[in-house]
């Protein structure tokens, strides 16, 4: 097999998998978001190697981080949404769900970063909002994004 970059020049021979029998073949170390493009060549015990394939080309898709919400409660008054996230750091936003179960408006507000927690690799957000900071009514259901492009949702919104 053989990997092209964006380029399309072939990328150095350390970085190609070896030589195999399998019909399939994991490829590490590409770059989310790049094109790559791939061909294989038979090899035959008699013959040696035959002709290159066509070059097939693809794009990674970045690998994002794991969100889930675990509580979401609504009174007038106070709103609040408690979740984890596996990227300490990163900022989730919460946002309405639309008629149509698709991600809708961004609740204002409504922001928290995800911090380190137990287990390692776990992290915690919480989001509380008060008085006039809260939404007017309860926003019945709700997605997270994070800025590492996580999503958990959509989630129902408990009153209480």
């Amino acid at each position: 097999m053989t990997v092209y970059g964006s380029n399309g020049t072939a990328l150095p021979l350390g970085s190609q998998p070896p030589e195999t029998t399998a019909r399939t073949q994991t490829i590490t170390g590409l770059t989310g978001g790049a094109s790559y493009g791939f061909s294989i060549k038979a090899k035959t015990a008699a013959a040696g190697f035959g002709a290159e394939s066509a070059k097939v080309t693809t794009t990674i898709q970045p690998v994002t981080d794991r969100l889930t919400i675990t509580s979401a409660k609504w009174k007038a008054g106070d709103f609040r949404v408690i979740g984890t996230g596996s990227v300490v750091g990163s900022t989730v936003t919460v946002y309405r769900v639309t008629s149509t179960g698709a991600i809708g408006a961004v609740i204002p507000g409504a922001v928290a970063t995800v911090t380190a927690a137990a287990p390692p690799g776990i992290g915690d957000f919480s989001i509380r909002l008060r008085n006039g900071a809260a939404p007017a009514q309860n926003p019945a259901r709700i997605y997270v994004k994070s800025s590492n492009g996580g999503v958990a949702g959509p989630f129902t919104v408990a009153n209480g």
